[in-house]
């Protein structure tokens, strides 16, 4: 299980990745765009690298990749706004009152 956190001010998240419930390796779920946006992300690993790429380009909704299984990611733009993205890629803004937490068990 991965939990991504977000409370306003500070993006945070575990850095255990495991396959069939055995622990594998430590990595970082956070990555920082180059505009100055970070992201957690959560779920399939391989999905990470997709998202973050497609992100990076500019986040297109009429040009998004396949996500299938389980994923989410947080992200927070450079003014603080929190948008949670699914596997569909559909962004979903998250009011600037509420502290976020996202994951995903499998």
């Amino acid at each position: 299980m991965t939990t991504i956190a977000w409370d306003g001010h500070v993006l945070a998240a575990d850095s255990l990745s495991s396959s069939d419930g055995n622990a594998l390796w430590h990595h970082s779920k956070v990555h920082k765009f180059s505009s100055g946006a970070v992201c957690g992300t959560a779920g399939v690993s391989s999905f990470r690298k997709v998202f973050i790429d497609w992100y990076e380009a500019g986040a297109d909704q009429k040009n998004k990749p396949t996500i299938g299984g389980d994923f989410s990611a947080l992200v927070v733009t450079p003014s603080g706004q929190a948008i949670k993205f699914e596997e569909d890629l559909l962004p979903i803004p998250i009011p600037a009152v509420h502290n976020v937490a996202v994951s995903v068990c499998r």
